[in-house]
């Protein structure tokens, strides 16, 4: 091997190594962090109608469900007493899941909840309960790669069940409420299932307001950023190690586009930040020359995300949940989804289908507001279409959009509760339609 190849070639191994070991220290770092926060109660469990697995999404849950919800969230809280039984069945392989079906024995729901439908641990659950109704509800869109080591608990990529659950066994829910068609067809795919579109509860649960912003163009990040961004590893396995920086190279070269394009262009330009701290929004001013030019929004309560979003004239993302649900709005939206080709340039040979506008839907590479390729003339193509077409032309173009594609913004859940009132659910009537 010649000198400098092999220079090259350690320099390499020495890097991925690196990323390796730096994987590890994050993942023994979020145990020793999740193993200190837990919660031990010593009362048993309340009997409920309902358990919701997961406390995610209770407060929403709450707004329309007028029953007592009991949580099972086993990295939050434990109960003493179902710990022991699990532990005293000798099942010390499945802990996790004994633990699970012993919390539900002892609580005796009508009803299993979950709003975290990508936790492949739920699916189990209703093997061993046959005559309670198990309910997964989507809560983002589902698109992004997966390492099944280290990702085996949540599932982003739905490929992926199929290299985690052996064929022995099967995943079970009685209902699963969807995003949209494509999306209750790919999850058919893999669960024994009912599907039912019925949009996104939360975007759902928020009120369209009439925009009164002049020229606003927001950027919707798909990933928040803390302080240990720049040594955080995104994807990791035998082949490739992906870091955080890696993921965010579409950013990196989106963001500065914008904020020129939006100078040039006489338009105010923001982003709608996908958390709230400081880091998150050093890491966009700093991608901006001029720091002035662009505005990082605060969000003061939960759900305010929404309310940015019909403040905005034109919107623009990679692929976020939020801009499919501001599509659903109807407001204008670009979709820059350039993130395969930049990785796949930059060599990763990984299944990055799901990265791709509208997946699972198939669309071309490029259409009136989207592209996939990794091109500035192709960005301005588009920021220039969603920013010159009119109102009457934009909402013909969504409204003929393909049917399994398109997300039903139901105000107030209307079909959630339709839904809930056929599972004889108490619910509060001022927020049934």
């Amino acid at each position: 091997m010649l000198p400098f190849v092999k220079k090259r070639f350690l320099q390499s191994a020495e890097l991925c190594q690196k990323f390796k070991i730096d994987f590890m220290l994050q993942k023994i770092n979020s145990f020793i962090k999740i193993f200190f926060s837990i919660k031990i109660k010593f009362k048993k469990p309340k009997s409920s109608k309902i358990v919701l697995f997961h406390a995610d999404g209770k407060e929403l849950l709450n707004k329309y469900i007028k029953e007592k919800i009991v949580i099972l969230d086993p990295l939050k809280e434990i109960y003493f007493i179902v710990l022991l039984k699990s532990l005293l069945d000798f099942s010390f392989k499945n802990l996790l899941l004994n633990y699970n079906k012993n919390f539900i024995l002892m609580t005796n729901p009508r009803f299993v909840f979950t709003y975290i439908d990508n936790d492949l641990k739920f699916y189990f659950l209703k093997n061993f309960f046959k005559n309670t109704t198990f309910v997964a509800i989507q809560n983002g869109y589902r698109g992004t790669i997966n390492d099944k080591k280290y990702k085996k608990n949540f599932i982003d990529s739905m490929e992926c069940f199929n290299s985690l659950v052996p064929k022995v066994e099967k995943l079970n829910c009685d209902f699963i409420l969807t995003f949209n068609k494509a999306i209750s067809a790919r999850y058919k795919k893999f669960i024994n299932t009912k599907t039912i579109v019925i949009g996104s509860i939360k975007n759902n649960s928020i009120k369209k307001k009439k925009c009164i912003s002049k020229r606003t163009l927001s950027f919707i990040p798909t990933i928040s950023i803390n302080k240990h961004f720049a040594k955080k590893i995104y994807f990791s396995n035998k082949e490739f190690t992906l870091s955080l920086n890696d993921w965010l190279l579409a950013e990196k070269k989106i963001i500065p586009f914008l904020a020129e394009f939006c100078k040039k262009n006489d338009l105010k330009f923001q982003i709608i930040p996908k958390g709230n701290g400081k880091y998150e929004k050093n890491f966009y001013k700093n991608l901006i020359k001029e720091k002035s030019s662009c505005t990082i929004l605060n969000k003061q309560k939960p759900l305010q995300a929404y309310e940015m979003v019909d403040k905005s004239n034109y919107l623009v993302s990679i692929g976020s949940s939020l801009a499919y649900e501001a599509l659903s709005r109807k407001k204008k939206v670009a979709f820059l989804a350039i993130k395969k080709d930049i990785l796949k340039k930059k060599g990763f040979k990984l299944d990055f289908r799901q990265l791709d506008f509208g997946w699972p839907s198939k669309f071309k590479k490029k259409g009136y507001f989207w592209t996939h390729q990794d091109d500035l003339k192709e960005f301005e193509r588009v920021l220039n279409f969603i920013t010159k077409v009119s109102d009457q032309k934009w909402l013909k173009i969504v409204n003929n959009f393909r049917n399994d594609f398109n997300i039903p913004y139901n105000i107030n859940n209307s079909m959630f509760t339709n839904f809930l009132k056929n599972l004889n659910i108490n619910i509060y009537e001022k927020n049934y339609q």
